[in-house]
């Protein structure tokens, strides 16, 4: 009787075993696999500020930046902007620290529009800098002037903590025709 036990034993142990790794052998994203709540309303932003965190690459986890990162993205900011009797106007996205390769210094998204749950219909301009085109690599020089940068739906919600938004504002650049890259920006109420 002990050698039937010892036996199944011995053939349930490696099934559970497989069935415990399948997550990390299929490359399981516990962020971006976590409950998304699509944005429904601009209100719903606040008057926080929300800092750079990290980025989801098709294809590829979210990766975050280190908390003692000195990466140049660390200070980029999304802040929305009201007007004195409390109306949305528009959000900027800024960056901060002029040392990045690809950078730019401020865009206005404006004309903002909730078009549906988790879909903002904007308007990229941008405000001087410069800015590297994630479609062809190429720099797109911006006068001090507004210039625009992209103009069309962007998805946007919450997710695990995060604002989630699908990536135009960055520079990096989509290899092979990548169409889907979001970035994950954590709130501060500062």
């Amino acid at each position: 009787m002990r050698h039937i036990r010892i036996f199944i034993l011995l053939l349930i142990i490696p099934f559970i075993a497989s069935c415990s790794s399948d997550e990390d052998s299929q490359g399981y994203d516990a962020v971006f696999n976590s409950e998304y709540t699509p944005l429904t309303d601009l209100s719903e932003l606040g008057k926080a500020s929300y800092f750079y965190a990290g980025i989801k690459i098709e294809g590829r986890n979210v990766g975050f930046l280190p908390s003692d990162s000195d990466s140049c993205l660390k200070e980029d900011m999304l802040t929305p902007i009201y007007d004195e009797h409390d109306n949305f106007v528009r959000l900027e996205y800024r960056r901060h620290e002029k040392k990045c390769v690809g950078g730019f210094a401020e865009i206005h998204m404006v004309q903002n529009n909730i078009v549906r749950p988790g879909y903002l219909f904007t308007n990229l301009n941008l405000i001087g800098g410069f800015v590297i085109d994630p479609l062809t690599g190429g720099k797109i020089e911006a006068p001090t002037t507004q210039s625009k940068k992209y103009k069309g739906e962007l998805e946007i919600g919450f997710q695990a903590g995060y604002l989630r938004i699908e990536d135009q504002l960055s520079h990096y650049t989509r290899p092979g025709g990548m169409k889907k890259v979001y970035i994950y920006l954590r709130r501060s109420d500062k």
